[in-house]
């Protein structure tokens, strides 16, 4: 796996920076400058850990997306299966918490490669919703992942805007609601 259980390791103090730096100030915000300084290492680190932008954006979706899947044991009930109103909490929680990393890049050539990234490195949003629906108690015989996955990342875009608006989480929860719930047509 790409992230690693030491809190101390510098990658994880470069996805750390990189989360708060995009829930903050968005992929504009997240340059390399701004990411050493607020990690406490050097730009030299960073390129013996990542090749480049899109090497790191890929591994820090990994990292994302690990810590999403670390909340979801909670949301499962004793033989490891969701209900629909605990896979509305936890969707609704890991939009605000663990947003798509891919909702934040607006460039459509910089989503290109960073997506062909992640599918070389054995990874994809559809694996990823996959994996969280094996636990969905009531999922349909013909799920429709690909616009499952796309409501998802729409959800996260919807959370990135608003915030950077200076909406309230409070306000926010309350149209987060309903994109959640029209998931299920999906699935």
């Amino acid at each position: 796996m790409l992230r690693s259980v030491d809190k101390d390791a510098p990658e994880v103090k470069f996805y750390e920076a990189g989360l708060e730096i995009l829930r903050t100030g968005g992929l504009i915000a997240l340059g390399l400058e701004r990411l050493s300084q607020k990690s406490g290492l050097s730009n030299e680190q960073f390129f013996r850990i990542f090749k480049d932008k899109t090497d790191y954006l890929a591994k820090l979706y990994f990292y994302n997306q690990a810590n999403a899947e670390d909340v979801l044991e909670e949301y499962l009930d004793e033989s490891g299966n969701i209900s629909r109103e605990r896979l509305e909490e936890y969707l609704s929680y890991i939009s605000f918490n663990y947003p798509d990393i891919l909702a934040y890049i607006d460039d459509a050539e910089l989503l290109a490669e960073t997506e062909n990234r992640i599918r070389k490195y054995g990874g994809s949003e559809r694996k990823n919703a996959m994996k969280l629906l094996a636990h969905y108690e009531d999922l349909k015989p013909q799920p429709d992942i690909a616009h499952f996955s796309k409501t998802l990342r729409f959800a996260s875009l919807v959370i990135i805007t608003r915030r950077a608006r200076g909406d309230q989480d409070s306000e926010i929860d309350i149209g987060m609601k309903y994109l959640v719930s029209k998931m299920f047509r999906y699935i």
